[in-house]
């Protein structure tokens, strides 16, 4: 209790803005925190060739003082959906040329039709999401402990 109120008295000693400034860029401060612990949870898996891979392409919006503690974690790749979920066993067939050519270790493969086992989908934006819900109470009493200490938050997740 006697830390409590020590805290309290400090408190009432700083002005209203320098506190309510403190805890909004603590607020911020936590909000990149958790983004980009689950902006690194999302590329589990994934491997990183560099360029414009979908490694890459899993992009992050930091949350600042002027649009509030909000993150968006977003990627515009169109073959994030097929890492993301699980996809059925289908045909691939070739669709301006007679056939398909790929390379299976050094030895170039033509075939006419592929018969593709389908793929068991990495769940990594479920995840994350799961991992942020999670966290952010903790973040959340994290920044507002440090504000109350006039400090700034420190990092956690990241």
């Amino acid at each position: 209790m006697l830390s409590y109120e020590t805290q309290k008295i400090g408190l009432l000693a700083t002005t209203p803005t320098a506190f309510g400034s403190l805890l909004s860029r603590n607020a911020v401060a936590a909000m990149n925190d958790l983004g980009v612990g689950g902006r690194a949870r999302v590329r589990v898996g994934i491997p990183n060739h560099g360029g414009d891979s979908l490694y890459n392409s899993i992009k992050l919006d930091r949350a600042t003082i002027s649009t509030g503690p909000v993150i968006n974690l977003h990627t515009e790749s169109p073959i994030a959906i097929f890492r993301e979920v699980d996809t059925k066993p289908h045909v691939i067939l070739p669709v301006n040329k007679k056939a398909l050519r790929f390379t299976i270790g050094r030895t170039v493969v033509f075939a006419r039709k592929v018969n593709h086992p389908g793929t068991k989908g990495l769940h990594n934006w479920q995840y994350a999401n799961q991992q942020l819900r999670l966290r952010l109470p903790f973040a959340v009493h994290d920044a507002v402990e440090a504000a109350l200490k006039m400090q700034p938050y420190a990092k956690r997740y990241s």
